[in-house]
């Protein structure tokens, strides 16, 4: 692999494991070499809008995140420069401030929606698809918002059959063509391993 800054983007349905996938394929390289950017810190602020206001959003189409600023972070760190990334708060729909994110020889961007994206798609070097099947998919959603994101086994059953899974037959299932590598996430060390052995062969 050149001394290029290489992106890496994983991609996948709600609950397929990126953010997971993405921890562990860091700790294959060293600290300083990899930098983790997630799709989530995009969202947009909806501070301007009342809380109710706020629940309607349709979180899972494109149109929820910010694009254009995380093209631009993503020409930044392929340039090895630093940027302040949004800190978003899924509880109140709100960005909360920043967080540095260092340039680094290795990045790695996961997200549900980064394929669908073109202008953020053409940007990576390599792409990885994690695919789930549904029931799988809806369990874990629902274990992390509960867990993580202060919402009701109601509210994210809800959400879930009024938006999330239409938005991923209709955005995220598509996206699957762009894949350089398409996996089952079933086995965290072996879907590492592949995509180790496909970066060392470039």
């Amino acid at each position: 692999m050149k001394d290029d800054c290489y992106v890496i983007g994983i991609c996948g349905g709600s609950g397929a494991g990126k953010t997971t996938l993405a921890t562990m394929l860091a700790r294959a390289f060293l600290p300083e070499q990899v930098a983790l950017v997630s799709q989530d810190r995009y969202y947009r602020d909806l501070s301007h809008l009342l809380p109710r206001e706020r629940a309607g959003v349709n979180f899972d189409h494109p149109d929820a995140l910010e694009w254009e600023l995380l093209r631009d972070h993503l020409c930044e760190l392929k340039s090895r420069r630093d940027v302040r990334a949004p800190a978003y708060d899924f509880a109140t729909h709100t960005r909360n401030g920043e967080a540095a994110i260092q340039a680094s020889r290795i990045v790695i961007l996961e997200g549900h929606l980064i394929f669908h994206a073109e202008p953020v798609r053409r940007l990576r070097d390599l792409k990885v698809y994690l695919h789930q099947e549904p029931d799988v998919l809806l369990t874990r959603r629902i274990m992390r918002d509960v867990q993580e994101r202060g919402r009701s086994l109601d509210m994210v059953i809800d959400q879930y059959f009024s938006t999330v899974r239409t938005m991923y037959y209709d955005y995220v299932v598509p996206s699957r063509k762009w894949a350089d590598v398409d996996v089952l996430f079933d086995d965290s060390e072996l879907c590492v391993q592949k995509i180790m052995k496909t970066i060392s062969d470039l």
